[in-house]
């Protein structure tokens, strides 16, 4: 016991070379407070070990030296179990990491064949963050998972709290350089987490650029310990600040299977894993895994290696890979604009990366490469990992950057991520060579003095967050077709509630609130070039409304890029009918429009001019997992059409969700469903032409479909025979 130490890390605690911890021994009296998510440290003395710890203790197949369980047996916290292995920390000293994730009384003991090691027992004591400490600091909410339940499971991200997680990355990829000085870090970190970013990208490298980042000797066998507890203290200042850090421990490059071979490449994760899993982190499997033909390793490798990674971490944090597009040298021989070309069905992979990389054509095509993902099935976030850097001053113009940025953002991106000026490569006068100019393959401004912390492309990602943030973002979906009579196709949308449209070139722009008519909304133009938002104006629903950005060329001799987000402030009034005094049923008062509908995949909202009621007539349609890549399949169609005077969308949700079930299941073919209002007093009428009609080409002949039937809906009454069709 006396060998054996207990260590908190109090993250608020940071000074520029240390991170100070509370520290006490774990003996029967002791029990020290941890907050929820907090990282707490056991260390335990061996007596002696093998001559190369690192490589002796990690040997393939087998466990790690010492475990530590953890137990919770009060509060949120009882019942719960987590082991985490220990690992070797220099000389005699190992250290086991733990976060916990529910407040409450834990207890744990330590595990080992080695008597020195084996049988160590503590307690702690894990207390709640309150709301306040948690919106200070964000990471206090949990570790970083994918959104999975609801409507828009697996398109965004959230804290293990629920909160959902906007990413807003920055690249730091040769930050381990030694020399570098924590002041240096923690202007980078402060300024950052001011501007909104979430997320860091760090390389924490096996094989880093060159020998003077890497955090193992030039044969993969000896970790510098001293250096790596200097970058752990970095991770441990962002997530203080609220960045939670991507971590990668390996660069795919050429022969990497020969340089390095997969026994040392997995004994590095496991190490990393066991070091760094209790701080807020995410895992990338490597930077450019594909990249000369995935290191010469072959693609089975690395996805065993994604489930190694994924099988070893004890607190699931999400799992990734960062490719290399193609079209670029490294990347000819196994090309991927995203993962989810390649990796998409790994059941280890649960969110896809892509990098779109450095050229104006490769940023038009970021669009493309993010609905394409995003078309997939089953649903996975994907985030641009690697975009257009912004190199230097215009090199490329923010225009660029923000392009890649919004549009992404508008397909349906879980998130962003930024590199640019000195950052993304460290270029700094404590580590780096003064350039002479600022020109080749890798451009940037040579000047040390140069604040390129604040170019205008990162002061754009700052501003993105901020208008994401202003509404409910999470909830956003894609509608390009909302967009009427304008080039830029983009915009997110909850329609009759909230649109966001990015347009690229200003200009005017149409949209049609005809469905919504007693709905009051806000128009507001913000200027993404000055980041000054006009003054709103007021929108009247039940109209077509065409709309002009507040400057335009030749006018204005700029040409700048926009968002219009328009919100609705007065909801479409209640028109149900009075109750009748003398109990009968209501009169026919009856609200044949009703567009407000639960959001949920694949699920949309239409109006059809009835030729035979003479009025308009909303209606409700689901399309199958298949419906957008078979375009010249014809679908069966199931018309549920609802009674006891509920609207269209009443049952789309729950059949809907039942119908996606059946189909996956094999017991119902691929089928549109079809929902309508009715005036039955209990359910909905049966159709005496039959259950199933055949659709040419979506939406013509639905309508017609429906224009066909809509007389004899419509004379069936009240009384009529009720049934679900199909």
């Amino acid at each position: 016991m006396n060998r054996t130490g207990v260590h908190v890390c109090r993250m608020l605690l940071v000074v520029p070379t240390m991170l100070a911890m509370a520290t006490c021994l774990a003996n029967a009296q002791d029990s020290p407070e941890v907050k929820q998510w907090q990282v707490f440290e056991v260390e335990m003395t061996a007596v002696q070990n093998k001559a190369n710890p690192y490589v002796a203790y990690l040997q393939e197949k087998s466990p790690a030296r010492v475990k530590v369980l953890f137990t919770g047996v009060s509060g949120e916290a009882a019942g719960r179990e987590m082991t985490v292995a220990g690992f070797w920390d220099g000389g005699t000293t190992w250290k086991a990491r733990f976060a916990p994730p529910a407040p409450g009384r834990w207890i744990f003991e330590t595990r080992s064949e080695d008597p020195d090691l084996n049988g160590v027992t503590g307690r702690l004591t894990c207390t709640p963050w309150t709301e306040d400490e948690k919106k200070a600091n964000p990471t206090r909410r949990g570790f970083v998972r994918v959104h999975t339940d609801g409507a828009r499971a697996g398109r965004y991200f959230e804290y293990a709290d629920g909160t959902p997680f906007l990413w807003i990355g920055d690249t730091w990829w040769n930050w381990t350089q030694r020399g570098i000085r924590f002041e240096t870090f923690k202007n980078l970190v402060d300024d950052r987490a001011k501007k909104g970013f979430t997320v860091g990208q760090l390389f924490f490298p096996a094989n880093g650029w060159s020998q003077r980042s890497s955090l193992l000797d030039a044969d993969y066998n000896e970790p510098d310990i001293e250096r790596i507890q200097s970058i752990e203290r970095w991770i441990a200042y962002a997530n203080e600040r609220g960045i939670t850090v991507w971590i990668h421990p390996w660069w795919s490059r050429a022969r990497l299977n020969e340089t390095a071979g997969p026994e040392k490449i997995r004994r590095w994760w496991r190490y990393v894993i066991h070091r760094l899993a209790a701080y807020n982190v995410i895992w990338t499997l490597a930077g450019e895994y594909n990249m000369n033909n995935y290191g010469g390793l072959g693609l089975d490798f690395w996805k065993d290696l994604g489930a190694m990674v994924a099988a070893e971490d004890p607190f699931d944090h999400i799992l990734g890979a960062h490719p290399t597009p193609p079209a670029w040298d490294g990347g000819s021989e196994a090309p991927q604009w995203s993962t989810a070309e390649v990796l998409h069905n790994e059941p280890w992979l649960d969110y896809n990366q892509s990098q779109t990389a450095h050229a104006r054509w490769r940023n038009e095509y970021a669009p493309t490469v993010v609905s394409q993902a995003y078309a997939l099935s089953p649903r996975k976030p994907l985030v641009i990992t690697e975009p257009w850097y912004e190199f230097a001053l215009d090199a490329p113009a923010a225009k660029e950057i923000r392009f890649c940025a919004w549009s992404a953002m508008m397909c349906g991106a879980a998130g962003h991520t930024y590199g640019g000026g000195h950052v993304w490569l460290a270029y700094l006068p404590e580590v780096s060579q003064p350039r002479r100019s600022g020109g080749g393959s890798w451009p940037l401004d040579p000047d040390f003095e140069t604040n390129t912390l604040d170019y205008p492309g990162a002061r754009g990602m700052a501003h993105m967050a901020s208008i994401l943030r202003s509404v409910e973002w999470w909830r956003l979906e894609p509608h390009p077709e909302l967009v009427v009579e304008n080039p830029s196709k983009y915009c997110l949308a909850v329609p009759g509630e909230v649109y966001v449209m990015f347009l690229r070139w200003g200009g005017a722009v149409k949209i049609d609130l005809t469905t919504y008519e007693g709905v009051t909304f806000t128009q507001r133009w913000i200027d993404l070039v000055t980041e000054k938002t006009q003054e709103p104006r007021e929108l009247i629903g039940g109209a077509v409304h065409v709309m002009n950005a507040p400057e335009d060329f030749p006018a204005v001799r700029q040409e700048k890029d926009w968002i219009l987000l328009i919100q609705a402030t007065k909801p479409l009034p209640d028109r149900r009918p009075d109750a009748d005094p003398r109990g009968q049923r209501p009169g026919r008062n009856v609200q044949w429009v009703n567009p407000d509908i639960q959001a949920m995949p694949r699920l949309s909202y239409h109006i059809l001019t009835s030729k035979a009621m003479g009025h308009d007539v909303g209606y409700v349609v689901w399309t199958p997992p298949d419906y957008s890549t078979k375009v010249s399949t014809r679908y069966p169609v199931i018309y549920f059409l609802h009674g006891a005077g509920v609207n269209e969308s009443a049952d789309a949700r729950g059949f809907s969700s039942w119908a996606a079930r059946a189909i996956a299941e094999g017991s119902l073919p691929p089928v549109l469903c079809v929902f309508r209002k009715t005036l039955g007093s209990c359910g909905s009428e049966v159709l005496e032409s039959g259950q199933f009609s055949r659709c040419d080409v979506y939406p013509q002949g639905l309508l017609n479909d429906l224009d066909r039937i809509e007389a004899a809906l419509f004379e069936r009454g009240e009384d009529a025979h009720e049934d679900r069709l199909g």
